[in-house]
């Protein structure tokens, strides 16, 4: 590219610098060995094009920087235009020799790429101007419906980046009109990207830049279409299933999905004959819910979650809904009381939607607080507790979510420890009655209660004297 330059410059009877300055030295040499001296021909070199950046009408801003001049030889600087990398090129303007920038009005970027580089005319006689720099061009965007329906398609060229550009494209929407938002950055190796449509039904305008080190930025023309939003939106992440210790009620949480056009929720209970939706929550940003009808003493409770957003597409009209992810299940908790053992056993059905890291058994005495009485692993399901007799104890189980962030209770199960009563009656299977005693002696083998010291009469097949 850069010899094809020069070459061009021979022609147009521009002196290539390495030319020049061998020019310089015979003259300086000559003189020297008596000879009249010669004008000494300065060649500069040129500046160093950084950005050029589209304007809304296609008009394009072109940034350099200046190259060494400790003598101030320049006497002005030329841009070069053509709107082919192998041109030909044109000389479009003569700026100043400390101007950085130059405003191409007319450059018509919006239709196609442009390409620019630079020289600098030095002031020593004769005029002499230096090797082209390196050539910029400006990026040029195309943006196209996706098909079938539903992503923006953006596609772009960008056929001269300098060395001290950025690595990577950064890509930017404006919506709405006005506003312009940074959507997604790619390669410099990449030169597409596709934009699911979040927007019901509205005309969208994209470019894209390409920063420099020098703090400048080229953006590309502005390009876009009016779409149609026919994308549902992401799936609702579930963080946790939990039961709440106050309200004895199921309750679900959830994360956002990022669309922004995300209206709102549609809560689905797995219920034993199959999937019920129980409530809808309008509001993308409402990612909790209480179910009120829930009854989690019964067993596990399982939901799951789906986003609608608020575009009416099809006949009839009706919003576009996600497809629901992975159901999760709350833990079901119980006791088994061993009186003799003065013993509690807790068990509890796994949680369901995420392996738990550890869990955490708790117990409440008589109404009083919520205590931590073991740590156990993830994969425990039962846990033993010596209780007293005569007191209410309530026990629920955390698991805790690996990331340490999310967590989910069990229901309460709870339960009053009663001893058995002491023995009103005892049943008396043989009577012994030593020498002496007025009793005989008689082995009975099926006998109603009497009680101890009572005078209950005789039983038949009893004698007494």
């Amino acid at each position: 590219m850069r010899q094809h330059r020069i070459e061009a410059l021979r022609l147009l009877g521009i002196m290539p610098i390495g030319y020049a300055r061998v020019i310089g030295v015979l003259a300086i040499g000559l003189s020297g060995f008596g000879f009249p001296a010669a004008a000494y021909a300065v060649i500069l070199d040129p500046p160093a094009p950084r950005c050029a950046s589209v304007s809304v009408a296609g008009d394009v801003t072109v940034t350099w920087t200046l190259p060494s001049d400790p003598d101030g030889d320049c006497a002005q600087l030329e841009i070069w235009h053509a709107i082919d990398a192998a041109g030909p090129f044109n000389l479009l303007a003569t700026p100043a020799c400390g101007s950085t920038s130059y405003f191409h009005v007319g450059a018509g970027a919006n239709a196609g790429p442009q390409f620019y580089f630079l020289t600098t005319v030095s002031s020593s006689p004769p005029p002499n101007t230096s090797i082209p720099s390196d050539t910029v061009a400006t990026i040029f965007l195309q943006v196209f419906q996706s098909t079938p329906l539903g992503s923006a398609n953006l596609s772009w060229n960008a056929a001269a980046m300098e060395p001290s550009a950025a690595a990577s494209f950064s890509i930017w929407l404006e919506y709405p009109v006005g506003s312009w938002a940074q959507i997604a950055t790619v390669p410099t190796t990449t030169f597409a990207y596709q934009w699911p449509v979040s927007i019901c039904e509205d005309s969208l305008t994209f470019r894209v830049g390409l920063a420099d080190g020098s703090g400048c930025t080229s953006f590309s023309n502005r390009d876009g279409e009016v779409f149609l939003d026919v994308t549902p939106p992401s799936i609702p992440v579930i963080i946790a299933v939990s039961v709440d210790s106050l309200s004895d009620h199921s309750t679900i949480t959830w994360s956002q999905p990022p669309e922004l056009d995300t209206q709102g929720y549609l809560i689905i209970y797995n219920a034993p004959g199959g999937a019920v939706i129980v409530d809808t929550i309008f509001g993308a940003g409402n990612t909790s819910y209480e179910w009120l009808d829930s009854w989690p003493f019964g067993g596990p409770e399982g939901f799951t979650i789906a986003a609608f957003d608020s575009c009416q597409t099809g006949t009839p009209p009706s919003p576009n809904i996600s497809p629901t992810g992975p159901s999760h299940f709350s833990m079901f908790a119980q006791t088994d009381y061993e009186r003799c053992a003065g013993s509690m056993r807790i068990t509890w059905t796994p949680y369901v939607g995420w392996q738990p890291q550890s869990h955490q058994v708790l117990l409440r005495v008589d109404g009083g607080p919520w205590a931590v009485v073991a740590n156990l692993s993830g994969s425990a399901t039962q846990h033993m507790v010596e209780v007293e007799p005569g007191r209410t104890y309530c026990a629920l189980v955390k698991a805790i979510h690996p990331n340490g962030l999310a967590a989910s209770l069990s229901n309460k199960a709870c339960r009053f420890t009663v001893y058995p009563a002491v023995p009103q009656a005892n049943y008396l299977r043989t009577v012994t009655v030593t020498t002496g005693s007025s009793w005989s002696t008689a082995s009975i083998m099926r006998q109603r209660p009497v009680a101890i010291g009572s005078s209950a009469p005789p039983m038949a097949g009893h004698s007494q004297r």
